[in-house]
Order: structure tokens, then C-alpha cells, then sequence
């Protein structure tokens, strides 16, 4: 088992590799990854995870869907 911190640089890192320097479309990837990786149900994702990822299926913009983003 591997921690949601190991997953999310994973996700970021793939994110980082696709887009190329084009910061919109990494934002959307690795807003896109993170959408889909708490539909699975982590094994041991983080409280502020789980609520970000959500928030963000329920419409929030990424500024405000909290925990561990970190995009502007």
C-alpha cells in the first residue's frame, strides 16, 4: 500500500510530462486525475483529499475546493 501523497506526486508527475509547460492543461489533467482517483475509494486517502476531490465533482473551482491544491 502506498500513501495519497505517493499517488498525488504520481498524478502530478504524468500531469508535469503531458503538458509540455502549457500550465492550463496541466491544471486540467491533474484536476481530471485527482476527479477520478477519489471515485475509487483510496485506501487511506487523507480527510483534506477526500474533500477537495468532492468538492471538485460537485462544481467547485479548484481555488476554493481546499486541502491540498495548491493552483492558482
Amino acid at each position: 500500500m502506498i500513501s495519497d501523497d505517493t499517488e498525488h506526486t504520481c498524478m502530478f508527475a504524468q500531469s508535469l510530462i503531458e503538458a509540455r509547460g502549457d500550465v492550463d492543461l496541466f491544471v486540467r489533467r491533474f484536476l481530471s486525475r485527482l476527479k477520478w482517483w477519489i471515485l475509487a475509494f483510496p485506501a487511506g486517502v487523507g480527510k483534506a483529499a477526500a474533500r477537495s476531490g468532492i468538492k471538485l465533482w460537485l462544481g467547485a473551482k479548484p481555488n476554493n475546493a481546499g486541502g491540498t491544491l495548491l493552483v492558482s
